[in-house]
């Protein structure tokens, strides 16, 4: 389970969300706000401070990695090697780890929700995903989905 967490933890949805973002400018101001949220945050609350700074930086380099095609190829593979470890994963199971639903699965649900959202349909798809596109499907129709409103 631990490495199935840590391979959505690396996924960085951030920059995958702003680079597919319609609107650069937007972005841009999106991420100010954050960095200068996220700054505040850390004088009003100094027990977290490091989190909120790690924030910060975060959103700041986003900033530039955002529009850095390398970097987003990068963090796209990166992806494309988590999920093609959850596609392995998913072989002979109904869910993540064996046949039942897990942390796992919530997490990863809610990952795929992110790069759907986002038009990497291609990394669901039952051409070259079958397995994740199965799981995927299943995933949506749990009443806890709908709950979500995703």
């Amino acid at each position: 389970m631990d490495k199935l967490i840590d391979l959505t933890d690396g996924i960085d949805l951030q920059i995958l969300s702003y680079a597919r973002h319609p609107s650069m400018e937007k972005s841009e101001k999106i991420l100010n706000a954050r960095v200068k949220k996220s700054l505040l945050m850390a004088e009003q609350y100094p027990e977290f401070r490091s989190n909120y700074l790690v924030c910060a930086e975060r959103s700041q380099k986003s900033k530039t990695f955002r529009v850095d095609k390398n970097h987003i190829e990068d963090v796209e593979q990166s992806a494309l090697e988590a999920i093609t470890f959850a596609e392995k994963q998913l072989q002979d199971n109904r869910f993540l780890l064996g046949n039942t639903y897990t942390l796992a699965d919530v997490i990863w649900t809610v990952v795929h929700s992110r790069l759907d959202l986002l038009g990497y349909s291609k990394w669901l798809d039952k051409d070259t995903f079958p397995q994740i596109s199965s799981y995927y499907l299943r995933m949506q129709h749990r009443k806890n989905y709908s709950l979500a409103q995703i």
